[in-house]
């Protein structure tokens, strides 16, 4: 009687990364797999795999420990700079208010020539705003690769003698509530 195995998976590794990236995976002893571009590699044992992508002189890596699971998927998109391409519906503060990022749009562009606008972005400062401050400043992280970008911001003082404020700043205050 012979014994086959019916159904039986080994588990893969599926890779996103940017068109014409050469991509690694390697258990880091025997094993390295190699391949372009957006793929899946199908792993001969489980372990620790630590797969890279890498294009025009840059690249990412990220580390996958595989075990029971059939499907792991690693993001490897390789960000060659970001850009907040639509501002925010506020860029206008008085002192003391925090910045409101609603209607921003960052987009993140690839080593591959290609875009996507990104949600997960950090911006700073965080809390209340100073006089002095001009701009946000905006980070994005993918692949263990963070690329910032600015906002410019207007921040006002206001006057605590009513009639030291322009009409303005009164008219802006009394808006604000």
């Amino acid at each position: 009687a012979r014994k086959e195995a019916i159904g039986v998976q080994s588990p893969t590794i599926s890779v996103t990364t940017c068109t014409g990236a050469a991509v690694t995976c390697s258990d880091g002893g025997e094993t390295t797999l190699q391949g372009t571009g957006s793929m899946e590699f199908e792993l001969p044992h489980v372990g620790t795999w630590t797969v890279t992508a890498s294009l025009n002189g840059e690249s990412v890596s990220q580390e996958v420990e595989v075990g029971g699971g059939l499907l792991y998927e690693v993001d490897l998109m390789i960000t060659s700079g970001i850009a907040v391409t639509t501002q925010p519906t506020k860029t206008t503060y008085f002192i003391g208010e925090n910045f409101n990022p609603a209607g921003m749009v960052v987009t993140a562009h690839y080593n591959d020539g290609s875009s996507a606008a990104v949600t997960g972005y950090t911006y700073s400062p965080t809390g209340a705003l100073s006089q002095g401050t001009t701009a946000i400043t905006v980070s994005y992280s993918e692949g263990g690769v963070t690329k910032t970008d600015t906002q410019a911001i207007t921040v006002t003082t206001i006057s605590n003698t009513l009639n030291s404020n322009s009409w303005a700043t009164i008219k802006a205050v009394s808006d604000a509530g």
